[in-house]
């Protein structure tokens, strides 16, 4: 699997932050789209960018990219570079797609990342139509999760996830955020209803933008500035 690896300069272990692209993305959108290198050199973060193709971070019938994201990316970046080896060092966050999949996996394996972020995530996508696919008929939904009502919809949903969480005290913080002319501003609205329904500690911001670049880049510096506050 390709990824990108910024590592700041001094000696390590340096905290890390696995920063997840949108649909249509790839490993090099943030490097080559957003200041986020700026930003880890700033705070002294290093930043890893897989490839996750048009997956939805999901573990379908034929892929396993949860799992690859949450386990096997770590695991192999750990063993190469001066980074965290710890949750306390960990975070993860992403846009659009990759917010779904940053927060899905924060709430699956609270155990592996103290901090967690998405901004315009994509969060309705396992519905039967959503915003991503408004009239129920895209080849990549139904490819990834199925039909409405599979398996793979019901367990990857992160509302139902958010609902279901046991004990929100183990779970990383979490922050969302969206821009208030984004499509998707009123789904992740709804995610923050849902995380304050159960008691999970997040943040929800709401500012002007829209679901594009110029927005993404202004949150890439609170996003790189909270994880830094939080990983040690």
């Amino acid at each position: 699997m390709r990824y990108r690896v910024f590592v700041p300069g001094g000696a390590g272990p340096h905290p890390v932050v696995y920063l997840l692209h949108g649909h249509g993305g790839d490993e090099g959108n943030w490097f080559d789209h957003s200041g986020v290198v700026a930003e880890a050199q700033r705070h002294g973060l290093a930043v890893v960018t897989p490839d996750g193709g048009n997956s939805w971070y999901v573990n379908s019938a034929t892929e396993r990219w949860e799992d690859y994201i949450a386990h096997d990316l770590a695991r192999e970046v750990e063993g190469r570079f001066p980074v965290a080896r710890a949750r306390e060092g960990r975070a993860i966050a992403g846009l659009s797609m990759g917010g779904y999949g940053a927060v899905k996996i924060a709430l699956r394996y609270p155990g592996r990342f103290v901090f967690a972020a998405s901004t315009s995530g994509a969060f309705d996508t396992t519905r039967a139509t959503s915003v991503f696919n408004p009239r129920g008929t895209s080849s990549n939904v139904l490819e990834v999760f199925g039909p409405p009502g599979s398996v793979v919809r019901r367990e990857n949903d992160v509302y139902r996830m958010a609902a279901e969480v046991s004990d929100p005290s183990v779970l990383p913080y979490l922050r969302i955020d969206c821009g208030t002319d984004d499509p998707w501003f009123g789904i992740n609205e709804e995610m923050a209803a849902a995380l304050y329904a159960r008691g999970i500690a997040h943040d929800f911001i709401a500012s002007p933008g829209h679901h594009n670049w110029p927005y993404w880049n202004r949150s890439i510096v609170d996003i790189m500035a909270e994880a830094a506050r939080r990983l040690r």
